[in-house]
């Protein structure tokens, strides 16, 4: 699929691209119907090339947690002041809190279109490549797992299934991406299926010229 790191980057970069229409330019339609207002919210996409394969990691989010516990995420939180309206500053210091993984341990590649969620988030998708293997020294209060899902899975469309889901007198459609025992869906799945959709229009792309 890729045959190297940087045939990688050239492929996120691709996917980066700000006007690059796809599953969640679709949710943003969906979700605004919903609610108009949103609060800024950003998660890291942590990619890592590892043994000739590129893979991506989540998180299963602790049991414990009020809001979501035990669902499957990227880290990350809302914006706060102190981020300066950075996307990118948020992403890294909810990695490091959830993580254990500090900024210097991410080259950032750039952001995906913002996922819209109808519980009032615009969450901006930072997407970086792991470069430094430092040990997951996840926070238990927060994350109770650390998994990776290949690559490969993730950028094919077949895998992916939809969900109707209810919001208050909205219905709504939502994907999700079965895995080994694992149930992800919703705003992650949605983010992956971004993925998968831009790998295919990538795939077009070369083929016409």
């Amino acid at each position: 699929m890729f045959d190297n790191a940087a045939h990688l980057l050239e492929f996120l970069h691709f996917a980066c691209h700000p006007d690059r229409q796809s599953v969640l330019s679709e949710r943003e339609h969906q979700t605004r119907a919903v609610t108009q207002t949103f609060q800024a919210a950003a998660v890291l996409i942590p990619f890592e090339w590892q043994a000739q394969q590129p893979k991506v990691w989540l998180t299963r989010r602790s049991g414990q947690l009020r809001h979501h516990g035990g669902q499957i995420a990227f880290p990350g939180g809302k914006c706060d002041a102190a981020d300066g309206n950075s996307a990118v500053a948020t992403a890294l210091r909810e990695t490091r809190e959830e993580l254990g993984v500090a900024a210097h341990a991410w080259d950032i590649v750039g952001q995906l279109r913002p996922c819209y969620l109808p519980s009032g988030f615009v969450v901006n998708p930072v997407v970086a490549l792991r470069r430094l293997a430092d040990p997951w020294q996840p926070n238990p209060d927060e994350v109770s797992e650390v998994f990776s899902v290949p690559l490969s899975l993730i950028l094919e469309p077949r895998h992916y299934q939809t969900r109707h889901v209810r919001h208050g007198e909205h219905k709504l459609t939502v994907h999700s991406l079965p895995f080994a025992d694992y149930d992800i869906w919703g705003a992650t799945a949605g983010m992956l299926y971004h993925l998968a959709q831009s790998h295919q229009q990538w795939q077009q792309q070369d083929i016409a010229t």
